[in-house]
C-alpha cells in the first residue's frame, strides 16, 4: 500500500520535491507517516512539528484527501491516500 504526500510552499524547498511516495502498512496513521519522512527530511518534519506538544504546529495545515485531520496525527490512512502538507494562507494585510 501506497499514500501520495504533496508538498507546498517552504516545505517544497525544504525537501527540494513537491511530492514524495511513502509505502505504508494497514492501519498506519499520519504520525508514522511524519516519522518516516523525519528519516529522509528531518529539517521539514521538525518545523512541521510543535516542539513542545508533537502536534502540528499551528502555522501549517495537514490535509488527507482535501479535508482536515479528523483524528489530528492519529487519523488513520489507507492505500492511495493523498496527504497535503502546507502552509496555512496569510490573511490579507488591513490598511
Amino acid at each position: 500500500m501506497q499514500i501520495t504526500v504533496k508538498l507546498s510552499g517552504g516545505l517544497e524547498k525544504m525537501a527540494g520535491t513537491r511530492e514524495i511516495k511513502v509505502t505504508i502498512n494497514e492501519g498506519e496513521t499520519v504520525d508514522t507517516i511524519f516519522l518516516k519522512l523525519s528519516r529522509r527530511y528531518p529539517r521539514m518534519v521538525e518545523s512541521l512539528l510543535d516542539p513542545i506538544t508533537g502536534e502540528i504546529a499551528g502555522k501549517y495545515e495537514v490535509l488527507l484527501n482535501g479535508r482536515h485531520l479528523r483524528e489530528g496525527l492519529y487519523t488513520k490512512l489507507k492505500n492511495r491516500d493523498e496527504l497535503l502538507l502546507a502552509p496555512k494562507e496569510e490573511p490579507p494585510a488591513t490598511e
